[in-house]
């Protein structure tokens, strides 16, 4: 069983890159409504296949299996808090026009009912270092000048599509995969400022859950 749960909840990034790729990709396979085909229920929509969140982070902390709490935290920071499980899940709601929407969008859910006050904190706690990781790249220097603009660019491109999506992680990952007018060292130097956010941003989940500490500088 715990096995499972780390496939599912992985306790590294490269891992959960791995992980979230494949959820990702799998998307494409769930049916989206048709015409006439309001109140279809029962079809089985991108929600219903992958599991929700709060019940591995309630799980994690019950049977003391820590390692899967950055991972189900994360994927509750990309999470509309108005998308509840029970309501996209259950009847009569399950059925109603705005559950329908959601679900046929491939937008996920989360039990929030569920989620403890420390928790909450926690997850808080998460996105406030995520907005300071943000401010602090559209700081980042340029190596050329003549690419600085190019650079400032991509850099607010990845600020954008992150609040966006709320998948910074894969914002950050994705950023400067696109040609760009800019020159193979700016690229570079700009993949290894977004891969040490990343690594920092992961570093930062166990933080906010109690799981470490972190020295300010």
């Amino acid at each position: 069983m715990v096995k499972r749960l780390y496939n599912i909840w992985p306790p590294t990034l490269s891992a959960w890159d791995s992980t979230d790729a494949y959820i990702f990709a799998s998307a494409q396979e769930y049916p989206r409504m048709g015409e006439n085909s309001h109140g279809m229920t029962m079809r089985l929509f991108h929600d219903d296949a992958f599991p929700e969140p709060v019940s591995a982070i309630c799980l994690g902390r019950l049977y003391d299996i820590l390692n899967i709490l950055p991972a189900a935290l994360y994927h509750l920071s990309r999470i509309d808090p108005s998308s509840d499980y029970d309501k996209m899940h259950m009847e009569p709601t399950r059925s109603d026009t705005d559950s329908q929407q959601r679900l046929n969008a491939g937008l996920r859910s989360a039990r929030w009912a569920f989620l403890t006050i420390k928790d909450h904190y926690a997850l808080a706690g998460f996105k406030d270092y995520v907005q300071h990781c943000l401010t602090k790249l559209m700081a980042e220097s340029t190596p050329h000048l003549t690419c600085q603009s190019g650079m400032e660019k991509v850099y607010l491109d990845i600020v954008r599509s992150s609040m966006a999506t709320r998948d910074v992680l894969r914002e950050l990952k994705i950023g400067f995969d696109e040609p760009r007018h800019i020159c193979g060292s700016c690229i570079m130097h700009g993949k290894r400022v977004t891969s040490s956010m990343r690594m920092d941003i992961w570093a930062q989940l166990g933080v906010v859950l109690g799981l470490q500490s972190r020295s300010i500088p």
